[in-house]
């Protein structure tokens, strides 16, 4: 006899009458990214990969196989071949762990290039630290946990996987979702699969294009994945104000400052 599973997401969907009032709840309580921010971050990452500038990503083992180190790159004392040309480029360990892989690309004279694209990149610290850094580049909002923090009690949450190297921080990718409510996400259950193909048409409908003649390439083929319920819904939440997004906070200025010194 199989023993009955305790589910601690239970208290919580409990205290809405239906689910789909919880749903809704969820959604005008999250923080999405306008269509002018993700525009204008990925005119950014474009204009970086021209310029050669490296592309953040994160360190995980599977990208030991497809990571090609500059030939100028010196391995530790303790490895067995003292340059990369020595190396293979395949299935060859470099580093230990993430924080390692972090603090080479640190390093002004150490490169590391995507095997596949052959674009620069830089590892992350901490997963999806870069995110919060093109957070705070656009809206000036600081989500990181001190006491300069400007949103708290939000979690980043990854609603699409990235494909490609370019599309690690992008912000189509993500959305921001109140601390306790952010647990729905991550149960293998029918309400997180439901929030996930809700989210899905929000962003396809936020970020396919917009007026300036961006267009979102994840997306061209987007009218295949959605069905019309979902497409609707969407639309219909996205014109009566249901999706909320994270305001920019203006430069001070200098006459504020001196007001609030003096």
């Amino acid at each position: 006899m199989k023993t009955e599973t305790i589910n601690g997401l239970d208290s919580l969907i409990e205290l809405f009458p239906n689910r789909s009032t919880l749903v809704q709840y969820l959604i005008e309580n999250c923080l999405f990214f306008s269509r002018k921010m993700v525009a204008t971050q990925a005119y950014n990452i474009s204009k970086s990969i021209s310029e050669k500038k490296p592309i953040p990503t994160y360190y995980q083992s599977p990208q030991n196989n497809y990571i090609k180190v500059a030939t100028n790159y010196k391995l530790p004392p303790n490895r067995a071949s003292d340059s990369i040309p020595h190396l293979p480029l395949k299935s060859k360990k470099v580093f230990d762990n993430p924080l390692q892989a972090y603090h080479f690309t640190r390093e002004p004279n150490n490169r590391l290039y995507d095997r596949t694209t052959d674009l620069p990149i830089i590892f992350d610290k901490d997963k999806f630290n870069a995110v919060k850094d093109a957070i705070f580049q656009i809206t000036n909002h600081y989500i990181y946990p001190s006491k300069n923090q400007t949103i708290s009690n939000y979690e980043l949450v990854e609603i699409w996987p990235s494909s490609k190297l370019e599309e690690y921080s992008q912000l189509w990718r993500f959305v921001l979702v109140p601390t306790h409510l952010k647990s729905l996400f991550n149960s293998n259950n029918e309400i997180s699969k439901t929030l996930f193909e809700i989210f899905h048409a929000i962003t396809i409908e936020l970020y396919r294009s917009n007026s300036q003649g961006y267009v979102n390439n994840a997306f061209s083929n987007s009218n295949n994945y959605l069905s019309s319920i979902y497409r609707k819904m969407a639309e219909r939440m996205i014109n009566d104000g249901l999706v909320k997004f994270i305001p920019i906070i203006k430069e001070k200025s200098i006459e504020t400052i001196l007001e609030e010194i003096i």
